[in-house]
C-alpha cells in the first residue's frame, strides 16, 4: 500500500511522460494482469482453494527473493 501511495504522491506530469514513453508495454502488462485477475476470480468463485494457496506461496517466495 505504501508503494502505491508513494506513486500517487509523485508528480503526475512525470508519470504522463513515463506512460507516453512506455504505453504499449504498460497496456500489455495491464492486459496480462487483467487475465491473472480473471483466473483468480474464477478460482475463488469455484472454490479452487488449493490453486489459490499455491499461488500465494509462489508470490511469497518471489517476494522473499527480491
Amino acid at each position: 500500500l505504501l508503494d502505491t501511495l508513494r506513486v500517487a504522491a509523485s508528480d503526475p506530469v512525470m508519470w504522463e511522460d513515463i506512460i507516453r514513453t512506455n504505453r504499449r508495454n504498460i497496456a500489455d502488462a495491464l492486459e496480462d494482469y487483467r487475465g491473472y485477475l480473471d483466473v483468480l476470480e474464477n478460482w475463488i468463485r469455484q472454490g479452487h482453494y488449493e490453486e489459490i494457496v499455491t499461488l500465494m506461496r509462489q508470490a511469497g517466495d518471489l517476494r522473499k527473493g527480491l
